[in-house]
């Protein structure tokens, strides 16, 4: 028999009342909503097992989230219950010592482009009389062997276009180097802003607060990760149940089940996946000493109009006739 099992009167209650008193018009108002139709059979308490699960979110886990930076809380954009986008700002630290620095990078950045400009201007402007001194230089070397030229003109030229030559190069080298100091200022920059966006700490995706365990104006230590903020994904629930090993092979993916809190809150679900082995148990009931016994986690999938809440420690019962 599988009532000694734990089998509350209350949750054996409600699991029999669904399945022959209200699984007729559940079956009729399903439609197209989602929601799952019990079968309106009779049920018999040996047809149930029974097993103690957790309710959680269908698509992801609920996600710690947290910081590594040390601090005082600047402010709290979050509050418990609120649906927040991925990248929303949660919490922000003060950040002065990041802000003057993100714009003392700023400034150095700056001032190197407008280095890299004048640099380049310089560069370009003498370019051309570089190619014309040096065009001048080989005329007069032509003139200079058919006798056009004297020595003297000639040479003229030639130290005309060597100095124009070494001011290029010279030019050259400080618009390579203005363009490396740019490079390097540039790169302080994103490094300054990095530090200045770890002050702020963003959704990583989105979802809805659960809990927020800090305030403006707490400080925190430079002692590892902290957690902030609890985020849950917003959409459909699941229920993840222990079933004991004597009982598991009677569960099949597709088999109704009743879920109930112990305040009464209750939702219907379905088998949507089952564990390939067994393992220790971890969840126990209230007050109830965890047995040495070996459990098989079973999913289940609950009707979209479910209003538990996440995290809920709930009592299952999955229709699974001998």
């Amino acid at each position: 028999m599988t009532c000694p099992l734990h089998l509350r009167p209350a949750l054996l209650a409600i699991v029999l009342t669904s399945a022959a008193g209200c699984a007729r018009a559940a079956a009729a108002d399903a439609g197209d909503t989602g929601e799952i139709a019990v079968a309106a059979t009779d049920v018999s308490a040996s047809d149930l097992v029974v097993g103690i699960g957790r309710v959680e979110p269908a698509t992801g886990r609920v996600v710690l989230v947290g910081t590594t930076e040390a601090g005082r809380i600047a402010d709290v954009a979050a509050a418990i219950g609120d649906t927040v986008r991925e990248g929303a700002p949660l919490v922000r630290l003060e950040s002065a010592i990041e802000r003057a620095r993100t714009r003392e990078a700023a400034a150095a950045l700056a001032e190197a482009r407008a280095g890299v400009h004048v640099a380049r201007e310089g560069w370009a402007s003498t370019l051309p009389r570089a190619a014309y001194a040096r065009v001048q230089r080989e005329r007069a070397a032509e003139l200079f062997a058919r006798g056009g030229v004297t020595a003297q003109e000639r040479d003229a030229t030639v130290a005309e276009s060597e100095s124009r030559d070494r001011e290029l190069a010279r030019l050259s080298a400080e618009r390579s180097a203005a363009e490396r100091t740019v490079e390097r200022t540039d790169a302080a920059v994103a490094v300054a802003r990095a530090q200045l966006e770890r002050r702020l700490v963003r959704a990583p995706r989105a979802g809805v607060v659960l809990a927020v365990d800090v305030v403006a104006g707490e400080a925190l230590g430079p002692n590892g990760a902290t957690t902030l903020v609890t985020l849950a994904p917003v959409g459909a629930l699941e229920a993840t149940v222990e079933i004991d090993e004597l009982l598991a092979h009677r569960v099949r993916v597709g088999q109704t089940a009743t879920v109930r809190t112990a305040d009464g809150v209750a939702a219907d679900g379905r088998v949507i996946r089952l564990a390939p082995g067994l393992r220790r148990k971890s969840l126990v009931r209230d007050g109830g000493d965890r047995e040495d016994r070996r459990v098989r986690e079973v999913r289940l999938r609950l009707s979209p109009s479910a209003t538990l809440l996440i995290g809920a420690r709930v009592d299952a019962a999955i229709r699974a006739p001998r």
